[in-house]
């Protein structure tokens, strides 16, 4: 049968009708299979129109002056009896925390680098 022979355009767009009718009669079939074996289709789901809004973002809790000073000073007294301690377990009773400033202080300088002394260098022998 040739293919041209008698495919008039009514008849083609006939036929065109017919094969979508069928097609959509297909994706309905499809589409109810898969409702019952529970499968849902491609991408993300729509969400629900009943959504309730963005969450109300909580408010910052401020601490009171009051407060800031009592943990402050708690902080201040942890750090005492620890430097107590240590200074008592290590026999020593002079306070190390002003030759730390004032190592920090000179490190801080600027346009200083840290400078570290080298040993003299022992001269080796000559050998003949």
């Amino acid at each position: 049968m040739p293919r041209n022979a008698a495919l008039t355009p009514e008849i083609l767009n006939a036929a065109l009708a017919g094969l979508e009718a069928q097609k959509a009669r297909l994706n309905e079939q499809i589409a109810d299979i898969r409702s019952m074996l529970g499968a849902r289709g491609p991408g993300r789901p729509p969400k629900a129109a009943d959504a309730s809004p963005a969450p109300v973002a909580k408010k910052k809790r401020k601490m009171s002056a009051e407060g800031r000073a009592r943990i402050i000073e708690g902080v201040r007294k942890r750090w005492a009896a620890l430097r107590k301690a240590k200074a008592s377990a290590s026999g020593s009773e002079t306070d190390t925390s002003v030759s730390r400033k004032s190592a920090s202080k000179r490190a801080k300088r600027p346009g200083r680098k840290a400078v570290r002394k080298a040993a003299p260098k022992e001269e080796a022998p000559v050998q003949e």
